[in-house]
């Protein structure tokens, strides 16, 4: 499998991930914010973040940027470590969908398309892995330090929904 693939497959199905995401966001906070029993869920919790489905959309959308940004990077610079991290770190992710589906034993926004998706990016990264000459230091290090810069601007991006909401209003 080429670099260019893994990328292709890697922002397709993140994409499709997170359109999921947009849609149901908002209806799920509306309809299960004031259930005791899904306080602690991921969205719930942090509701102040999900003004509306306008404003989650321009956060996904700087998200899809610094992805489409790092795996094109990758494709130039030649580094299959670099492509595959941030694939890793997108499966990691979805595997959080599906804790939290697992847990909460209903479908939450985004693990019915991490459910769907799982066994097309397990295959993907299974056949890249095998044909691919790795150094599997740089992977370890790409894969932990992306997810740390990931959650840092997801932190970064919920402190300014605020404002991109204000923005959207205002246009």
């Amino acid at each position: 499998m080429t670099l260019s693939l893994l990328a292709f497959l890697n922002i397709v199905l993140f994409m499709l991930h997170e359109f999921e995401e947009i849609i149901r966001v908002c209806p799920w906070i509306d309809k299960k914010g004031d259930d005791p029993k899904f306080a602690k869920e991921m969205f719930i919790a942090g509701k102040a973040h999900y003004l509306s489905s306008e404003t989650l959309a321009a956060l996904i959308l700087e998200e899809f940027f610094l992805a489409s940004l790092l795996l094109f990077a990758g494709i130039v610079l030649r580094l299959p470590e670099l492509v595959l991290a941030i694939t890793l770190d997108h499966t990691l992710h979805l595997f959080a969908h599906i804790a939290q589906a697992v847990a909460f034993r209903t479908w939450v926004p985004g693990s019915i398309t991490a459910v769907l998706t799982m066994p097309v990016i397990l295959m993907t990264i299974a056949v890249f892995i095998f044909s691919q000459s790795l150094n599997w230091t740089l992977l370890f290090l790409l894969t932990i330090s992306i997810f740390a810069a990931l959650l840092l601007n997801l932190r970064f991006l919920h402190s300014q929904a605020a404002n991109v909401e204000q923005w959207l209003r205002s246009g």
